[in-house]
C-alpha cells in the first residue's frame, strides 16, 4: 500500500481501509511539522498544530473535492492553524537559529567564519520576527520550502500578484532591518 499515490490512499481510506489514512500522515507528517515551527517557532505548538491538522484531515478527507492536490490541501491547512495559533498566542519568535544552522559543522575550519554566519541569522530570525503575519508566511513557504508563487497563492487562497507583493515587501523590510544592524 505505501507505493501507492495520494489519489489511491485516499480512495482506499474512502472504502474503510483506515491504514491508508496513517500512510498518508506518515507520507507528509515531517513536511507539517517543519512548515508549522518554521511559523510558530517551537517544537511544542508545532506538535500541536501536526496533531490538530490531521485530526481536520481525517475528518474532512472523505468530503475532500481534489480541487487541488492532497498535499496543497494539507499545506493550506497547515498554514492557515498556523497562523491562527501565531495570533493566538503571540509567538514572540519564527525561526530559531539552530533550525537554521543544523548545529557547528563537525568540519568547520574557521571558527570565525561559524560564528559571523550565525550572527547574521540571528539577524535574520530578529528581522522576520517584525514581519505581519501573512508575509512571515509567505517568505517561509518561498525562502524555506521553496515553493512556487502559484503554489503559496494557492495554498493561501491569494492571488499570485497578491503573493508576489508580500514576499517582496518581506524581503525589503529584511533588508532595511539587516543594513541598519550592521551599520
Amino acid at each position: 500500500m505505501s507505493g501507492q499515490t495520494d489519489q489511491q490512499l485516499i480512495e482506499s481510506f474512502r472504502g474503510g481501509h483506515e491504514n491508508a489514512f496513517n500512510l498518508l500522515v506518515a507520507r507528509y507528517q515531517e513536511r507539517v511539522y517543519w512548515t508549522a515551527r518554521r511559523m510558530l517557532g517551537n517544537h511544542q505548538d508545532a506538535d500541536d498544530i501536526v496533531q490538530e491538522v490531521f485530526i481536520r484531515v481525517h475528518r474532512k478527507l472523505h468530503s475532500f473535492r481534489e480541487e487541488s492536490t492532497f498535499y496543497t490541501w494539507v499545506y493550506r491547512i497547515t498554514v492557515n492553524l498556523s497562523l491562527n495559533a501565531s495570533r493566538k498566542r503571540s509567538v514572540a519568535r519564527f525561526f530559531h537559529l539552530e533550525d537554521l544552522v543544523g548545529g557547528v559543522p563537525s568540519n568547520a575550519d574557521d571558527p570565525e567564519k561559524i560564528l559571523i554566519d550565525r550572527e547574521q541569522l540571528t539577524l535574520l530570525d530578529e528581522a522576520v520576527v517584525h514581519l505581519p503575519e501573512k508575509q512571515k508566511a509567505v517568505f517561509a513557504m518561498r525562502y524555506h520550502e521553496g515553493l512556487k508563487f502559484d503554489t503559496i497563492a494557492t495554498i493561501l487562497g491569494k492571488s499570485v500578484g497578491g503573493v508576489k507583493s508580500n514576499y517582496f515587501h518581506a524581503l525589503r523590510k529584511i533588508e532595511k532591518y539587516l543594513k541598519e544592524r550592521n551599520a
